[in-house]
């Protein structure tokens, strides 16, 4: 169709009109809402038929492609930022069993490696300890306001051994659950003392 067209001006201008159809459904594909797309679309056509020169045409499609590519970052970010959260949801919500990265992906719907990379960019820290840290701060609460031994809390909240779970703890607390109980066991009682000398 385009071979046809015997003006230089206006077979550049089909062919721009082509692209910014191609980026379109390109764009669709990578994620941003069909509706916006094409509003963006319908923008650039209008702008179009007021280019005078090759230039203004040239303007016309690089502003297009620039916000097109934008839109679909901002999608994919929206998307990414509802998949962490609906990932910690599920962890949180497990937080006392098996926790693999299959189980999670399955659960998810999305691929192991990608699930992953998506997590790790998107927290600034891997899965596996985002994991940790929330079983860690599960930990705590059992150490402040229960009675459990610390090895009883570690069966709970997922170790096979007291040793790798005090040195899991260890790595985000900076001290051993014994430390953190001593401390702040006290701190809890000493809360609740004042309360009822208050009342």
């Amino acid at each position: 169709m385009g071979e046809g067209i015997q003006d230089p001006y206006k077979k550049i201008e089909y062919m721009t009109v082509s692209a910014i159809s191609l980026i379109t459904r390109a764009a669709i594909e990578g994620g941003m809402k069909a509706d916006d797309a094409y509003d963006t679309s319908d923008a650039a056509l209008e702008l179009l038929e007021s280019a005078k020169t090759l230039d203004d045409m040239h303007d016309v499609l690089e502003t297009f492609a620039v916000t097109v590519t934008r839109g679909v970052q901002m999608a994919k970010r929206s998307q990414n930022d509802y998949l962490l959260e609906r990932c910690k949801n599920y962890i949180a919500r497990n937080i006392y069993d098996p926790l693999p990265l299959e189980k999670i992906a399955a659960y998810m719907g999305m691929n192991p490696s990608y699930l992953s990379r998506m997590f790790h960019q998107k927290a600034g820290i891997t899965i596996r300890e985002y994991i940790q840290k929330t079983k860690v701060e599960a930990a705590c609460n059992f150490l402040k306001y229960g009675d459990r031994s610390i090895a009883q809390i570690a069966l709970i909240v997922g170790y096979e051994s007291q040793s790798s779970f005090t040195e899991t703890f260890k790595k985000w607390m900076h001290c051993t659950p014994l430390a953190y109980r001593n401390a702040h066991k006290k701190v809890h009682l000493d809360t609740e003392d004042q309360k009822g000398e208050q009342n």
